[in-house]
């Protein structure tokens, strides 16, 4: 009988390890997770750690968060396969990346994930090379701290688990606030006007920190914006493919409006100087800024720099004419050679950037900073 009742014992126990029971440790509660490029320990340079992964596991069925990225998966004994999902621009959670891990027994979990890549054309200038078809890591990592499903569930429904996509902008506007920024430095005498005010638009594998609209702000000269890749892999490098659209004509027209709104700030003037040809006058100038005008249509000057790299581009929007003509005229020619800046000029411009990403921003920090310098015409950043 008490065999009998031993092996009864025993296929309870197995029953609930394949339920996802209790005998490989528990699943809910706070995780510490690292992201390490397939093969390679812990310790390699491109490993990040994720600290806030929260996790509930009611039946077998797993669901979490960890700053933006949402979480849904099952649990099967000791095999634990997540989902990770990111918003849209529309807001909705939609695929990002695939885990499948193992629990250890003893608190931990190792296993592996991918993240499918964006196919991106090479570059017309440089000739980079396509994304592969997706990148693959191992991931291991450790239970910080042990839950209750209530306690987890109300950390997961919470918009933000210990300050999470906001984490992102607080990064970058540090950034800005400790005048970092490029244009700021280079253009404004360490001043700046964010192109939307602090607010997160979501893009590809990332966000425009102060909105996708330049000039996107009541001031509609000299705005900045900065645009930060977050998504859940390792810190490695990927392409991404950026496209600035000519949107429509700007709450400002001419060039004395331009200058006007420029000497509201007058550490801005330093800039105009980077425009003037030959050593010319403001008035001069606006003259010029005026002919462009008409020549070409509403048109904006848009500079954009790889923090990492150095890489400066000015990429001129324009309504109509000719973008070769246009590259060529003496404003921006001077304008290019002053900020030693590559030009790119159409109606709607394209360009490649390689950018160091991943799940946690403070660690993995790379970024494009856009400066909307002057114009008459709006600029969706995509």
């Amino acid at each position: 009988m008490r065999k009998h009742s031993m092996t009864l014992v025993a296929s309870v126990l197995v029953g609930l390890s394949g339920c996802g029971g209790s005998d490989y440790g528990p699943v809910t509660g706070r995780w510490s997770l690292t992201l390490q490029p397939a093969g390679q320990s812990a310790t390699h340079p491109d490993a990040v750690t994720v600290d806030r992964v929260v996790l509930n596991e009611t039946n077998g069925v797993v669901n979490g968060r960890s700053d933006a990225f949402t979480f849904s998966g099952r649990r099967s004994g000791n095999q634990l396969e997540l989902t990770v999902l990111s918003p849209d621009p529309s807001g909705t959670a939609v695929e990002h990346s695939f885990l499948k891990l193992s629990l250890q027994g003893d608190g931990t979990v190792r296993g592996s994930g991918y993240t499918p890549q964006p196919q991106v054309s090479p570059s017309a200038e440089s000739g980079r090379l396509e994304n592969a078809a997706r990148l693959d890591y191992d991931v291991s990592g450790r239970l910080a701290l042990p839950l209750s499903s209530g306690e987890a569930g109300a950390a997961i429904g919470q918009p933000n688990v210990g300050g999470a996509a906001s984490d992102i902008v607080h990064t970058v506007c540090s950034i800005f606030s400790a005048a970092e920024s490029f244009a700021m430095g280079y253009l404004t005498g360490n001043l700046y006007r964010p192109m939307g005010g602090c607010i997160l638009a979501q893009s590809g594998g990332g966000y425009y920190v102060f909105g996708r609209e330049a000039a996107g702000s009541l001031l509609p000269v000299w705005t900045q914006n900065v645009y930060v890749p977050v998504e859940w892999a390792p810190c490695t490098e990927r392409q991404y493919k950026f496209k600035f659209s000519y949107k429509g004509q700007a709450f400002l027209t001419s060039g004395v409006e331009f200058i006007a709104n420029s000497k509201h700030g007058p550490n801005y003037l330093p800039g105009l100087d980077m425009l003037k040809v030959g050593g010319k006058s403001l008035t001069d100038l606006a003259v010029e800024l005026d002919d462009l005008r008409r020549k070409y249509g509403n048109y904006a000057l848009l500079v954009a720099k790889h923090s990492r790299t150095g890489f400066m581009g000015l990429y001129v929007i324009r309504e109509r004419g000719s973008s070769d003509e246009f590259k060529n005229e003496a404003v921006i020619k001077t304008l290019a050679g002053n900020l030693h800046a590559s030009v790119k000029v159409g109606k709607e411009i394209t360009d490649t950037f390689g950018l160091r990403r991943g799940p946690a921003p403070k660690v993995c920090l790379d970024q494009v900073e856009f400066s909307y310098l002057i114009g008459s015409a709006d600029v969706t950043l995509d």
